[in-house]
């Protein structure tokens, strides 16, 4: 129904994104590909941080990200394409 992966079209890492959007600090990123197998578009997108929060702890993944209390700003995209979500959530310490 959904996975998780880093996902990097062209090669650039969440580091030199940030960059060339004129970030200067470093960034972490989450990104979940859902299926369109929910009821809802919310149900979906519980669905995809649910699965990141049922990582194991103590491991630097999803989860991680998710709870690293040094992470002062977060934002959040959410897009829909036909039976597809996709989120990306990311988190950094410094103000942009």
């Amino acid at each position: 129904k959904g996975s998780f992966f880093f996902f990097f079209p062209d090669g650039r890492d969440p580091q030199q994104l940030a960059k060339d959007a004129g970030i200067k600090c470093g960034v972490y990123e989450n990104l979940a590909y859902q299926s369109r197998g929910c009821a809802s578009d919310k149900e979906c997108i519980k669905a995809a941080e649910g699965q990141m929060m049922a990582e194991p702890p103590n491991e630097k993944n999803h989860r991680y990200n998710i709870l690293l209390p040094k992470h002062q700003y977060v934002g959040i995209g959410i897009a829909r394409s036909n039976e597809k979500i996709m989120m990306v959530q990311e988190y950094t310490d410094d103000s942009p």
